[in-house]
């Protein structure tokens, strides 16, 4: 036992000798927590910039912004014609992700057909780009639910059974920038 105290003295006169150590020891991790603190000291951000491509045009593709923009997560600060300028947006900063609505996305829903939800999140930015992704699956689902149910309704079904019954639409999802989930880059 007396060894294992005769270590403890030495190797404290050993901390204490140099100022370096203390100050490794002490002020880092406290100046680290303090500055993690003050950097999320208002919660998790909310109204993350996004953008819209909307190549459909209709009450049900209108209807999707509309809930996309009262999410708490996404604000939906731009809308652009096409893929390459929303993605431009996106390498300049201005947005952290986009949601793309095929042409006749409402038509091919409403005719039984399956078309494809896409929405692109800049995972470079971890935090911003988690949020973007979290809030278009979100709205993904539950235009998927649903579109299903008005398929379901159509084709005679009574609403009360239509529950049990809904089909997912076919929803992609590319996170750029991503090195866990993007093996090519």
């Amino acid at each position: 036992m007396s060894g294992l105290v005769t270590t403890m003295r030495r190797e404290m006169r050993r901390l204490a000798s140099r100022p370096i150590y203390l100050f490794a020891m002490m002020a880092v991790p406290i100046g680290c927590a303090l500055f993690f603190m003050s950097l999320l000291r208002e919660g998790l951000p909310t109204k993350v910039p996004v953008a819209v491509v909307d190549n459909d045009n209709s009450a049900l593709s209108r209807q999707m912004i509309r809930d996309l923009d009262a999410t708490q997560l996404l604000d939906i600060n731009s809308y652009y014609d096409s893929y390459h300028a929303a993605l431009e947006a996106v390498r300049r900063g201005e947005v952290y992700g986009f949601f793309v609505i095929p042409n006749e996305f409402e038509k091919n829903a409403v005719a039984g057909h399956s078309p494809t939800l896409t929405y692109y999140s800049n995972m470079a930015y971890f935090i911003p780009g988690t949020l973007s992704f979290k809030g278009f699956k979100t709205i993904a689902v539950t235009t998927t639910g649903s579109v299903a149910a008005m398929q379901l309704v159509s084709t005679g079904l009574e609403r009360d059974a239509v529950g049990a019954l809904i089909q997912p639409l076919a929803v992609q999802d590319h996170l750029i920038g991503n090195p866990w989930s993007n093996y090519s880059i």
